[in-house]
């Protein structure tokens, strides 16, 4: 039985596939997540982590760079050696539809 349910017209979407995973997901993850998903957002990746082992909540964030090494290394400056976290990509932030 999920703790979180995130809505969505469709089966097959992100938000669905969310909300399977049975994760308490923060409702201003939920949002800043839905609002990435707009082309026109360049939100690159996202770090989430879990707060007080309860819910999953938003830490950072990063814009869309055209060299995706210089992504990369962004990701990696906000990583804690022995603190876990979920990080969220998108494949290709420039198009019109993101694949996360």
């Amino acid at each position: 039985q999920p703790l979180f349910i995130l809505r969505s017209n469709s089966k097959d979407s992100c938000l669905s596939k969310m909300a399977r995973a049975n994760l308490l997901v923060s409702e201003a993850l939920a949002d800043f997540f839905l609002d990435a998903l707009k082309p026109e957002s360049g939100t690159a990746w996202m770090q989430a982590k879990l707060d007080d082992d309860v819910s999953i909540v938003l830490k950072e964030h990063g814009s869309e760079n055209s060299d995706s090494e210089a992504v990369f290394v962004s990701v990696q400056s906000v990583l804690e050696e022995l603190d876990p976290s979920f990080i969220i990509f998108c494949l290709d932030p420039t198009l019109p539809t993101k694949k996360w």
